[in-house]
């Protein structure tokens, strides 16, 4: 992925980069092995960390852009078999309010957003649910 990276950044600098990547395992902590927990963080929480690490020096010289953080409300409010996922989205957002107090101490014109969605009913949260889920629909789009 790197080297597509790479390309696109040396043609480009976006003007908005939306980050989101997201990898749960969906089992108790108990039964997550050491390496489930590593592709969840890498893939929720370290690449996304990576692209907006390299895209945000690009903006910051050029003096412009917009940086869009996709996290989770399991960064707040976490429930039963989502740790993993939960920990890493935790993770992500502590990464976006550094950079975002980093961004604000250089006074450029780039600027932050963390959005923050709901559990979504797709295959990817089969078997999840949040302490929330008392007061939202489980059948969410």
């Amino acid at each position: 992925m790197e080297p597509i990276i790479d390309k696109i950044l040396s043609q480009t600098v976006p003007d908005v980069l939306v980050s989101n990547a997201a990898r749960i395992n969906a089992k108790s902590c108990h039964e997550l092995a050491l390496e489930d927990i590593k592709n969840v963080f890498n893939t929720n929480t370290i690449s996304q960390a990576s692209i907006m690490a390299r895209v945000l020096s690009l903006m910051l010289k050029r003096n412009s852009g917009h940086l869009v953080t996709i996290g989770s409300i399991a960064s707040f409010i976490s429930g039963a078999n989502n740790a993993d996922y939960a920990g890493s989205k935790f993770a992500l957002r502590g990464w976006h309010e550094a950079m975002r107090m980093e961004i604000r101490k250089t006074r450029k014109r780039v600027y932050t957003t963390i959005v923050h969605p709901y559990i979504i009913n797709t295959t990817l949260f089969k078997g999840i649910s949040s302490r929330l889920s008392l007061y939202f629909s489980s059948s969410l789009p």
